[in-house]
């Protein structure tokens, strides 16, 4: 519920300051975050932790998702947002291999554990690499309106334009700020609506630890090969039809997808989980030239 928070509040900072730093530091609260949830002993403690770990993981989407679209030419948007969505699906499937290669030996605080890693290579990554042409050339902009401000006295008219060019976005684009909560809202309800399925199979299914591992890692490699085929197709065909073709498709594999037992589900999960992550990949990248505060109220939606 608090991803909408941490969303709004870094991306109103990536707009103003750049998408580099608050990015390093999302990831550097993730890194303590994580060890934390390892040692939380109550309840209330881990809901605290993981509400905090919310914040951040709505703060870290806007920077991430304009580093990667926003200075992309038109036509390569389709295939290489996809490329940017499966990063979703190949961390779920590190995830299910260390759930089954951890979790029943060590417990499940080792998974909070080794999750504290990975953010250490990504913020080494981001270190190098330099904001995006957009937001660069964005920020000479602003600092011709704050020499203006400077040279006629008004020392605060850098902060002014900022708070002036975002007022501006919500009133010219408000309609599409509630399309994109909408529509957000509605396919977020579709894709994680499957995030308790592992759980399923184990109590309702009965299926045992490594035939949930399987079942979820053919799933993701659906939703790999799902996103990739859709991007490209969505490059000649449109990204309105290419939603709704994955809706429909999604729509009719939900009835298999929880009646079928035994390796029957890996074939439907490779083909629903191939039409649930196509959905957010056009819906993300049909906004990818909005600024970062779009993404934040995207990210609400998602929150």
């Amino acid at each position: 519920m608090l991803r909408s928070v941490g969303a709004l509040i870094s991306g109103s900072i990536g707009d103003r300051y750049g998408r580099k730093w608050i990015m390093i530091a999302n990831l550097s609260l993730f890194i303590i975050l994580e060890l934390c949830s390892g040692f939380c002993n109550t309840l209330p403690q881990l809901l605290g932790v993981r509400a905090l770990y919310g914040i951040c993981m709505g703060g870290l989407l806007g920077p991430a998702v304009a580093t990667a679209l926003e200075d992309l030419p038109y036509d390569a948007r389709g295939i290489l947002g996809a490329l940017f969505h499966q990063g979703y699906a190949f961390g779920y499937i590190l995830a299910a291999l260390f759930y089954r290669a951890f979790v029943p030996t060590y417990g499940w605080r080792s998974l909070f554990w080794f999750g504290a890693g990975p953010p250490i290579l990504i913020i080494a990554w981001r270190l190098y690499l330099p904001e995006t042409n957009s937001f660069q050339v964005l920020k000479a902009a602003r600092e011709d309106e704050y020499e203006k401000g400077v040279r006629t006295g008004s020392r605060f008219s850098g902060l002014r334009a900022f708070l002036d060019e975002a007022n501006k976005t919500f009133r010219d684009n408000w309609v599409l700020f509630v399309f994109m909560v909408m529509l957000m809202t509605a396919f977020n309800c579709l894709t994680h609506g499957g995030d308790l399925y592992p759980t399923f199979l184990k109590i309702q299914a009965e299926a045992g630890p490594t035939q949930v591992t399987i079942v979820t890692f053919i799933g993701q490699v659906g939703s790999i090969l799902g996103s990739t085929t859709a991007g490209w197709f969505s490059t000649f065909a449109g990204r309105r039809l290419t939603m709704m073709v994955c809706c429909v498709m999604g729509g009719a594999l939900v009835a298999p997808y929880v009646l079928l037992r035994g390796d029957r589900l890996i074939a439907v999960t490779v083909s629903h989980r191939r039409t649930s992550l196509d959905r957010n990949v056009h819906a993300d990248e049909a906004a990818s030239s909005s600024s970062n505060i779009s993404w934040a109220v995207e990210v609400s939606a998602k929150g």
